[in-house]
């Protein structure tokens, strides 16, 4: 048994064979050395047959790489080897703004590192801050990204005793299933015990102003008594009161069944710049794909009454007045960020201005 063991630990390849003649040893029952340049392997392994092997085909290595230089060590990291997997799929993608964004990614452990220690110190920043606060608000958002997925996001606002504001993103989530206002509500409170924030020092929550959100019965922002704000966009593009229903039932019926036949196929798709739940966007969108929203309803037998309808003079009218009134109310909110109160209302009263002329 001694001299089987002393005969298999002969066979076995040493380490300085991996260095000198670029030799390791195979696993299973018969290990055999193999060469890690060209694949060969060594029927005995027996330094002479490494050695002859090696000055036969690789003997120009030692003069490129000498011995016990920096040269011959391990440079592959894996680093390297994620930034030019990122530069093929680059490639292969053939958008060049694709490559420039991952040609500025930089994978290496130290950044990474640096990375995850700015937001851990960011994350404690924020509970501390939360945590001498006298009152905090929140600010509840939930978009549509450009892979259709909804990111649901969490600002906070604190202030302490000395009336310091700090705000900051409190947690940025995607929602893969359902948007209800128990969904919202169900991530807004994660975010808040993730902070070990007090519910009893939330005064006031800011919505984005979707349905999903400010329901009184089941929105995110309900079940506690708070002051709570809407954003204005969605207030206003939402026009209920204007008596265009019967167009914008026609615009949403189609988008929906649209959406849902390209999300199993794949066709038909058209990228928009900001989320869908602006119908200023949406309808505009809507109007410049009008050909091929019919023809694509009726290639695939669907919605033959909206079709009749996307074809009839006074409809179009109607759709042609809204897509410009919403556009116009859009462009008028995004003219009007970060100004004081007083230039907000100059611009309003500039904007009815602009609507009477739009009248006559």
């Amino acid at each position: 048994e001694r001299a089987q063991k002393n005969k298999t630990k002969k066979k076995q390849a040493p380490k300085e064979w991996k260095e000198q003649y670029f030799f390791i040893q195979e696993k299973g029952d018969k290990p055999k050395p193999v060469c890690l340049i060209c694949g060969a392997t060594a029927a005995i392994p027996k330094e002479f047959n490494l050695e002859r092997h090696y000055k036969q085909n690789h003997g120009t290595i030692d003069k490129k790489y000498l011995k016990g230089s920096d040269l011959r060590k391990d440079k592959i990291t894996r680093e390297e080897i994620i930034k030019e997997s990122l530069r093929i799929a680059a490639r292969n993608l053939g958008d060049s703004k694709v490559q420039e964004r991952f040609d500025q990614i930089s994978p290496s452990l130290n950044t990474v590192m640096r990375i995850e220690e700015m937001a851990d110190d960011v994350s404690q920043q924020i509970r501390f801050s939360a945590s001498l606060c006298k009152y905090f608000l929140l600010t509840l958002d939930d978009s549509i990204d450009n892979t259709s997925t909804v990111q649901s996001s969490v600002f906070i606002c604190c202030v302490n005793k000395n009336f310091d504001v700090i705000e900051e993103l409190l947690n940025l989530e995607s929602l893969k299933s359902n948007t209800r206002g128990t969904d919202l509500f169900d991530e807004l409170k994660a975010s808040v015990e993730l902070m070990n924030l007090n519910w009893d020092k939330l005064k006031s929550i800011c919505t984005d102003g979707a349905p999903s959100t400010v329901g009184k019965n089941s929105g995110g922002v309900a079940g506690k008594v708070l002051v709570t704000f809407s954003n204005i966009i969605h207030q206003e593009s939402l026009l209920r009161n204007w008596g265009f229903h019967h167009v914008m039932s026609v615009v949403v019926q189609c988008i929906n069944k649209i959406y849902r036949i390209i999300v199993n196929s794949g066709t038909f798709w058209k990228s928009c710049e900001v989320c869908w739940l602006s119908k200023g966007k949406m309808l505009q969108q809507f109007s410049s794909l009008m050909l091929k929203v019919i023809k694509f309803l009726q290639n695939k037998k669907e919605l033959p009454d909206d079709c009749a309808l996307l074809k009839d003079d006074n409809w179009l009218n109607d759709l042609a007045f809204l897509t410009d009134i919403t556009c116009q109310i859009n462009s008028q909110y995004k003219t009007t960020r970060s100004i004081l109160f007083s230039t907000l209302v100059q611009s309003i009263n500039a904007f009815k201005m602009k609507l009477m002329l739009f009248k006559t």
